[in-house]
């Protein structure tokens, strides 16, 4: 087979491409020169770490001096970030209940006489009581002694649910004393003539002004209570024995129900 020099050429190439590659760099220096890149890689992550913290630390340097500069506090940052908790747990402030006054809101005056001390207020008020009681139950006088004791409830500040005070009753000549309570309160259900008392009866007939009435024959007294339109209940309780003051009970306290029904709706009855 005629061969041409440029055949010759083309496989003398050929020959040579398909020859082993010897390196002429010893394996312990391909290891040595491997370790060292590794090394100058980690040396550029250490060094970028190192200037993004710097950085970090300058910018907050930086912010934290001109907040200093602008007059911004600390104090004023702090509330910012509060006023970003969600509420379900920023600390929870319980303000006083606006619909009912009480001893520490500005809006109550607390005062120095509660119901169950003499005030000129509730002089004055139990004063009136008695007018009206002397009116229906005692027209001469004779009877019914003088206001000096108070009975009552509040709401240590302003409002007054129950105001009521204990008449002595003695007649001339007669030995013992009995007793007539009256009391005005906001609700027949928190009245105290009320609840020292069970046994409870409607009345037969509700007198003028009133919406309910009340009526209790016990022994050796008789109680009645009516309620009118605007809540507020009067009852009255009579006894032979004012048990607080004396140990003979007295004699000729006959009233009726009527009478004490007619005396308790009486509208001059009413709270400070």
């Amino acid at each position: 087979m005629t061969t041409t020099p440029q055949d010759d050429e083309l496989t003398d190439r050929l020959h040579r491409a398909t020859e082993p590659i010897h390196s002429q760099v010893d394996p312990d220096d391909l290891v040595r020169l491997g370790r060292a890149a590794v090394r100058r890689r980690r040396g550029r992550t250490v060094a970028a770490a190192l200037s993004v913290a710097v950085l970090a630390v300058g910018v907050g340097g930086g912010a934290a001096l001109f907040a200093g500069q602008d007059g911004r506090h600390d104090s004023t940052q702090a509330a910012d970030q509060r006023s970003a908790v969600p509420s379900s747990v920023a600390p929870s402030t319980f303000a006083p209940n606006t619909s009912a006054p009480t001893a520490a809101s500005p809006s109550c005056t607390i005062s120095t006489a509660g119901p169950g001390s003499r005030s000129p207020a509730h002089d004055k008020t139990l004063a009136s009581y008695r007018a009206i009681l002397v009116a229906h139950l005692d027209p001469g006088g004779q009877h019914l002694g003088n206001v000096d004791n108070v009975q009552g409830s509040d709401d240590g500040c302003t409002t007054i649910y129950g105001l009521g005070t204990k008449l002595g009753w003695s007649s001339p000549g007669v030995s013992g004393l009995g007793v007539v309570q009256i009391e005005v309160n906001r609700g027949w259900r928190d009245s105290q003539i009320h609840l020292a008392h069970d046994g409870w009866q409607p009345a037969a007939t509700v007198p003028a002004g009133a919406v309910r009435a009340f009526v209790l024959d016990y022994d050796g007294g008789l109680a009645v209570a009516v309620t009118r339109p605007d809540g507020i209940t009067v009852a009255l309780d009579v006894n032979s024995l004012f048990a607080n003051n004396s140990t003979v009970p007295t004699s000729g306290m006959n009233f009726t129900v009527d009478q004490l029904l007619l005396t308790a709706a009486d509208p001059g009855f009413q709270l400070p």
